[in-house]
């Protein structure tokens, strides 16, 4: 897998290696390509990621992300100035400080999404996972009565009570696997197994999906909400803009995009878009509740 910036690039190794070249620049010019070096004229292995296979790269204008084979651990570095490289990256906009940056070529240590994770008064893993569960079930019930107030749910509430017990019998684990990783020129968006999408960076263009302008840019891994619960075609981004385009699909769908600009498409397709989702039971009357309830959480 390659990934290009507007002055650098990165690659994926088979074995789950990264390698960087070129540059990272800030509105203040250039940082630099690594701590101690201004330009990388070949690929240079990332050495902070030694030992931690990698499945997934993606590249902004001037940051770069890189997913872990755990699909939990997110890791990003280069330019951070307009919250592109995530939550735990503090940028120095004054150019007199502009040194303090380049502790940010390399990364440090990782992010995870995780269930409700900046939701005030959930402190605990097993509080937001229960708190998830419990909407999500809440959502389907109202969506199962909209449709038909003497539908029988006796069967849903068996199997959501069992699924229920199963999560929160051991230790909680609220984090979300990332799926994949995408970059536009200043913000990046990261889709999850369960079909939710986060995004972080620039948004005085809208191109974050929060439905505002505001904030102009953020840190904060902050949920698409527009996009939740549905199917959703994940297309790699090209300058500013990002596109996402939901279908309900009855049939097989394929799908071909000629764009002036070399984009990479990844499409992302499952089954059941407009609600949550868990593994089926062996029991075929349970068979459609279960289908219908899991962790499509946010």
């Amino acid at each position: 897998m390659v990934s290009a910036g507007d002055s650098h690039s990165a690659a994926l190794s088979r074995d789950g290696r990264v390698f960087t070249w070129g540059v990272y620049k800030d509105s203040n010019g250039y940082i630099g390509h690594s701590p101690g070096l201004k330009k990388a004229a070949e690929p240079m292995e990332v050495g902070a990621l030694k030992g931690t296979p990698i499945k997934w790269i993606a590249s902004g204008v001037d940051h770069t992300f890189a997913l872990a084979a755990n699909d939990f651990d997110v890791y990003s570095w280069g330019c951070g100035e307009q919250g592109q490289l995530g939550p735990l990256v503090t940028w120095q906009t004054d150019g007199k400080k502009k040194e303090d940056n380049q502790k940010h070529l390399m990364p440090s240590a990782p992010f995870q999404l995780r269930v409700h994770g900046d939701a005030p008064g959930l402190r605990s893993a097993a509080e937001r996972l229960s708190y998830a569960l419990n909407d999500n079930f809440r959502a389907f019930v109202s969506e199962e009565l909209q449709a038909d107030e003497a539908a029988d749910l006796t069967e849903a509430c068996e199997a959501y009570l069992e699924h229920r017990q199963a999560q929160l019998s051991g230790a909680a684990d609220d984090r979300l696997r990332v799926r994949s990783v995408h970059c536009g020129a200043y913000h990046t968006f990261l889709l999850t197994h369960t079909e939710n999408v986060y995004a972080c960076g620039l948004n005085n263009m809208g191109q974050l999906g929060l439905g505002s302008l505001e904030p102009n840019f953020t840190k904060a891994r902050t949920l698409t909400r527009t996009l939740t619960r549905t199917l959703t075609l994940t297309l790699a981004l090209a300058l500013a803009l990002a596109l996402a385009l939901t279908l309900t699909l009855t049939l097989t769908l394929t799908l071909t995009l000629t764009l002036t600009l070399t984009l990479t498409l990844t499409l992302t397709l499952t089954s059941s878009p407009t609600a949550p989702r868990i593994p089926c039971w062996s029991r075929p009357s349970r068979a459609r509740a279960s289908s219908r309830l899991g962790l499509g959480i946010g």
